[in-house]
């Protein structure tokens, strides 16, 4: 009968995020190379909760905003019929290019602002999921596309079927 050996079933979770962040200051890349610690089940299932909540985060901002730019786009039809009611307001109206260049510059600092708390969120989620192994500042130096392949690996890590599932 095989036997078997916890030393070579499960490969550590080893890291090299040198690339990554060299061009930035991540305090001199400590803590770019190194293993993040075994995460315990409850970690694990809070890394992929934590990440869930995020995508929920994401999606109501996304709708609340569609939502008001809706109602914008009805306020600026509304002044163009003058005498004509909102509940007038044909479901198929468009605005001018103009008009939705306007509405996506009135939401553009609202949405700057949501990605940077987004990010922030994220790095927090990946922080703890890896236990201060990277260290926070080479996460927080790591441009977008990095640091989401760094967490895809380690939810492939952690997980392989969420991973295939598309859950990160």
């Amino acid at each position: 009968m095989a036997k078997y050996d916890a030393g070579s079933s499960v490969e550590a979770l080893d890291y090299d995020l040198t690339a990554a962040v060299k061009d930035t200051e991540a305090e001199g890349h400590a803590g770019a190379v190194g293993t993040v610690p075994e995460p315990s089940q409850d970690q694990i299932a809070g890394f992929f909760d934590a990440l869930g909540g995020l995508r929920l985060q994401e999606q109501a901002f996304s709708n609340e905003l569609s939502d008001r730019r809706r109602d914008r786009m009805r306020d600026l039809w509304l002044a163009e019929h003058p005498g004509k009611t909102a509940e007038e307001y044909p479901k198929d109206a468009t605005v001018t290019p103009a008009q939705l260049i306007e509405l996506q510059d009135e939401d553009r600092a609202e949405r700057d602002a949501f990605r940077r708390k987004m990010r922030g969120q994220y790095i927090d989620v990946l922080d703890e999921a890896c236990q201060g192994s990277p260290p926070r500042p080479v996460l927080e130096a790591m441009p977008h596309r990095h640091l989401q392949g760094f967490a895809g690996w380690l939810a492939g890590s952690f997980s392989p079927e969420a991973s295939a599932a598309g859950i990160v």
